[in-house]
């Protein structure tokens, strides 16, 4: 939830006033998306929201910014909170694949994981240290830390390792690379002969 939304949504129980009635007073004319920004705050989807958005909130609840930036900063340090590392890979730039790790796996042993994954296959490689923090490693062999992680829900990335089960990384890594060209080959193709039709 975080400490922005319990600060949000604290103030509102203590006014007595339901989410429509404070989108109200803030000045929507659209309640339906007043009272979304507002529950996105108070449940912690939006743990930093943009100044424009909190402050239309703040009179009516009687909040002062200064409390806000003060509970940004503390749920800013909690994501950033050291966490088990994760080693992702990079296969495209929309397409992240997580790499198993032994249990107990130290940092220090996962960024030489990571390091080996891309000297072997020519990818980018992240290794998550944070909720909100990774450490980029590139082909070229630079690292840089930067906040933020690449996204490795994609539901098919799943599908894929158990399309391929047993197979190591590497291999897993050749035949999703197989798979991929040839299924551009295929829309090329497809798209070649819409064209001469």
């Amino acid at each position: 939830m975080g400490h922005v939304g319990n600060l949000f949504r604290e103030a509102r129980t203590r006014l007595g006033a339901r989410q429509v009635e404070v989108a109200r007073r803030a000045g929507y004319s659209n309640l339906a998306k007043g009272i979304r920004r507002l529950a996105n705050i108070e449940n912690g989807t939006d743990r930093f929201p943009k100044p424009q958005v909190y402050r239309r909130f703040l009179p009516v609840l009687g909040i002062e910014e200064g409390h806000v930036l003060r509970a940004m900063a503390e749920d800013f340090e909690e994501l950033d909170r050291p966490v088990p590392p994760r080693v992702i890979a990079q296969l495209h730039p929309c397409v992240c694949f997580p790499v198993e790790l032994p249990e107990g796996i130290s940092l220090a042993q996962a960024i030489a994981v990571a390091r080996r994954i891309v000297a072997e296959n020519d990818i980018q490689v992240c290794v998550r240290l944070s909720s909100i923090r990774g450490l980029w490693i590139s082909p070229d062999g630079t690292e840089c830390e930067a906040y933020g992680l690449p996204l490795t829900s994609l539901p098919f990335m799943g599908a894929l390792r158990n399309l391929y089960p047993g197979k190591t990384f590497k291999e897993q890594l050749r035949l999703f690379k197989q798979a991929s060209r040839l299924a551009t080959e295929r829309r090329e193709q497809a798209s070649g002969q819409g064209a001469s039709e």
